[in-house]
């Protein structure tokens, strides 16, 4: 059976995240791990795990057209999924509202976090915490839809939060790697 409102923990993490914080450090083995997960469990071929040095490289990764954008399309159609399911239960209005909660809460908390985060490292640019908050903000609401629709514990939008709540920001798949700030 599917729960229609999330588990107090799941908004308390994202309020007690790390968001941002790791980004130009070194990844660890569950972090490289999850971020293979991710990739594997979107059927997208990844065998490896880049990282991105800093918000400079990120703008400038965000900012890049021509990378595939086939890792994109993978996670919609994971979403789509989930949220047919969700559809189907019969508590979907309950399940929502339980998601308009965590878009709320974590849109709040991520640009918060994104702006810090940004200063910290000495860089003014509003557009690129925006980027960094929707993506975490995405990251919360993919992960929410999939506890929801009861996806199994490891699903990759339940990674790919895990990455975003250790401080990183999961930039994408391409050419057989993983992208991780």
């Amino acid at each position: 059976m599917q729960p229609t409102v999330l588990p107090r923990s799941f908004l308390s993490g994202i309020r007690q995240a790390s968001w941002f914080a790791a980004i130009g450090t070194p990844l660890n083995r569950d972090e490289t791990e999850d971020a293979l997960i991710f990739a594997r469990g979107l059927d997208l071929d990844a065998s490896a795990v880049g990282t991105v040095a800093d918000w400079r490289a990120i703008a400038e990764m965000t900012r890049d057209n021509s990378l595939d954008q086939t890792w994109w399309e993978a996670e919609e159609a994971a979403y789509r999924s989930l949220k047919a399911a969700l559809s189907t239960s019969g508590e979907g209005a309950a399940a929502l509202a339980s998601l308009s909660d965590v878009a709320t809460l974590a849109g709040e908390v991520t640009m918060s976090a994104a702006l810090a985060a940004l200063a910290r490292d000495g860089v003014a640019d509003a557009g690129l915490a925006r980027v960094a908050s929707g993506a975490a903000s995405m990251a919360c609401h993919h992960a929410a839809t999939a506890t929801l629709a009861a996806a199994p514990g490891d699903h990759p939008f339940h990674a790919k939060l895990g990455l975003f709540q250790a401080g990183r920001m999961v930039l994408g798949v391409h050419g057989g790697q993983v992208w991780v700030a």
